[in-house]
């Protein structure tokens, strides 16, 4: 499995990782939009699975996330 800092997948959307926070495009990057607060500040990677993707946080953050729409993420694993 691996981790991308930045992912793009198969149905055109972009999940883009910055220190402003996790942006997301629907339209093959054209367009960006900041994702809520649900995600977290740093993100380290991401991967795509079925049914969803799966982020890690960063150092200073080292948690795992869980997201069915690349809005909504739920904290799947506490910090360490």
């Amino acid at each position: 499995m691996a981790f991308f800092r930045d992912l793009a997948t198969d149905d055109g959307t972009l999940l883009v990782s910055s220190a402003t926070g996790l942006f997301r495009s629907m339209d093959q990057g054209r367009t960006l939009e900041l994702l809520g607060n649900d995600a977290p500040p740093e993100v380290l990677g991401m991967t795509r699975f079925p049914g969803g993707y799966t982020m890690v946080g960063a150092m200073a953050d080292p948690r795992i996330w869980w997201s069915t729409d690349s809005v909504t993420w739920t904290l799947v694993r506490p910090q360490l």
